[in-house]
């Protein structure tokens, strides 16, 4: 059991670990009007003095890694509590520190978790450093586990500050050197530059994104300004979204399916990366689930639903619950979406080996290495086209 206190100590809700695990994996208490998930952070009442001290609050994902930091000495580490890292938890890290540290997971969810997270402090007068582990492993709580408090310590000492983050993951999303992937690498950058309350910053920043990817700053300034005067950008710091009607697909109901059954996320999630997913709707919507499973607080409608930026998205998700649509057999519908979810990767994939194996030479180990990814994607595809059958 994990006690939840607010600011002055007083037990607010306590958040269960269950062991063995079941079909569910934590079990917490529900909002009420005295606790509000989003308006409070773990361990806030403990890590306070250090925080004060030091002006810096260390950000992780969960309970346990929380917990491994202070076991570790490293005793100004808070987390949010199944949700987002919300502005209401930035404002009342304001009162105490000037600083964020993101200890983050490294895969793909946490480098999301992580973005959207630097762009709500920026959002609220704080700067953002990212800590960058020396070891290959997901969490504190396995570092500690791993290896010792020392080097979990150091770890956490390690740390760049938010701009070469954002500039380190554009790098990552959209290698290359063509003329293409640097404007969407630069783009990438732009809810960040609007995130800064300061002329100055935005302008050495963008002098500083310029020399990364060996653009003139003028560009890259001309691009910003293009994009701020846009009517779709959202102005809070979040990447603008085309101002379209929600179209429901096979991958949204799948999110909604989940939604209406959290219980079986868990079960499912191993299966599923955000880069699976193309509709942006169906994107936010399962890095919610992501963050709240990896929070430990877990998935609970009122915290999905606030997380949900999207009126129209939020109406639509409460009205299909609420007509049960995902209560017959979820499980099924769920397998059979992920199904049609893999193989379309699998076409996409299939495609791109294709048009690869035109550009190998003729009787080659290359050109044989493509020949057997091609076989083998083809007979994956035909083996999810006869489930079910």
């Amino acid at each position: 059991m994990f006690p939840i206190t607010d600011r002055q100590g007083k037990i607010q809700a306590f958040g269960g670990r269950i062991f063995p695990e079941g079909e569910i994996k934590y079990l917490n208490s529900a909002e009420s009007d005295r606790y509000r998930k989003g308006h409070n952070l773990f361990a806030l009442y403990t890590a306070l003095p250090a925080i004060r001290k030091t002006k810096v609050a260390v950000l992780a994902e969960g309970y346990m890694d929380v917990i491994a930091l202070h076991q570790a000495d490293v005793t100004n580490a808070v987390a949010p509590l199944g949700t987002s890292f919300t502005d209401d938890q930035a404002k009342i890290l304001a009162r105490s520190a000037s600083s964020v540290r993101f200890f983050f997971d490294a895969d793909s969810a946490g480098q999301d978790a992580t973005i959207r997270g630097i762009l709500t402090c920026r959002r609220n007068g704080l700067s953002a450093e990212v800590i960058v582990p020396e070891h290959s492993l997901k969490d504190p709580a396995e570092i500690l586990q791993k290896f010792d408090a020392n080097v979990l310590k150091k770890n956490a000492d390690h740390a760049i500050i938010d701009r070469d983050y954002f500039v380190s993951c554009a790098q990552s999303r959209y290698g290359g050197n063509s003329v293409e992937h640097k404007a969407q690498a630069v783009a990438f950058l732009f809810p960040y530059l609007q995130a800064l309350n300061s002329e100055v910053m935005r302008d050495a920043s963008i002098e500083a994104v310029a020399q990364a990817f060996s653009i003139n700053p003028k560009f890259v300034s001309d691009d910003y300004k293009q994009y701020t005067d846009s009517p779709r950008a959202d102005h809070r710091g979040i990447p603008p979204r085309p101002a379209v009607s929600i179209h429901t697909d096979d991958e949204l109901s799948l999110l909604f399916a989940f939604a209406a059954n959290p219980e079986l996320y868990p079960q499912f999630r191993s299966q599923l990366s955000v880069d699976d997913f193309e509709n942006p709707d169906a994107r936010d919507i399962f890095l919610v689930l992501e963050d709240c499973f990896r929070s430990g607080a877990g998935i609970e409608m009122d915290t999905l639903l606030s997380c949900i930026r999207s009126e129209p998205l939020r109406n639509m998700l409460l009205q299909r619950i609420i007509k049960g649509e995902y209560s017959i057999n979820p499980e099924l519908f769920i397998t059979d979406s992920i199904n049609r979810l893999i193989e379309r990767k699998l076409r996409r994939r299939l495609e791109e080996v294709q048009r690869e194996m035109k550009s190998c030479p003729d009787e080659t180990p290359q050109q044989q290495e493509k020949l057997n990814e091609f076989s083998e994607l083809r007979l994956e595809i035909e083996r999810l086209k006869n489930i079910g059958k």
